[in-house]
Order: structure tokens, then C-alpha cells, then sequence
């Protein structure tokens, strides 16, 4: 059963050859999504592997997770980062813990 999807934005390589990515990870059972800047499309993958001390991993088969990527022209891809974060705040993958995707699968009170 899938019970995150990750959905990784990427740009397509500027004229130094760089790369930028950002993902959304989305909880198929409430629907909320937190927006990460990551250097790489395994690190928001990795994420979900992550744990807190004395805690499970969040996901222990990497069937659980969807993830798609798409690519954009470095102005599109800015455009995307700019509205992804409007109603949703954006972390940098060094700052998401575990309790963060955890609290995806919250429902509201």
C-alpha cells in the first residue's frame, strides 16, 4: 500500500551545469504535503527513511512510497518553487525530521 507520494521538480542544467530540485511529500491518507528543497532526488526519498531516537522508521518497504520526477526550464522551476511555497511552508531537507512527516498523517481535530 503507497503511502506517500513524492513528487520532485527539477531544472534542467543551467549554463554551469547545475541542477536544483525541490520535492512535495504528500500523506495518501490525510492529503497534506510539506514542500523541501533537497540537493538530490534520493534525499527527499531518504527522508521518509529517517527516525527519531527510539522510534521506528516512518517507512520500512520502499513499495510504500510513490515518487515521480518532472523536469522544468530553470524559469519555470522558480515559478513552481515560488507558488509551492505560498500555503505551504518549504524546509530545507536538513531541517525535516521524522516527527515533521509524521504529523502529515495527523488528522484535524
Amino acid at each position: 500500500m503507497i503511502k506517500y507520494i513524492i513528487h520532485t521538480i527539477s531544472s534542467y542544467n543551467d549554463y554551469y551545469g547545475n541542477t536544483y530540485h525541490f520535492s512535495r511529500i504528500t500523506s495518501t491518507k490525510t492529503g497534506k504535503s510539506l514542500v523541501v528543497d533537497v540537493s538530490s532526488v534520493s534525499n527527499a526519498q531518504h527522508l521518509l527513511f529517517r527516525r527519531n531516537e527510539n522510534s521506528k522508521p516512518i517507512v520500512t518497504n520502499p513499495r510504500e512510497i510513490y515518487s515521480v520526477q518532472s523536469w522544468e526550464k530553470k524559469r519555470e522551476w522558480e515559478r513552481k518553487r515560488k507558488s509551492a511555497g505560498k500555503f505551504v511552508r518549504r524546509y530545507y531537507e536538513g531541517d525535516v525530521t521524522a516527527t515533521m512527516i509524521r504529523r502529515l498523517n495527523r488528522k484535524a481535530k
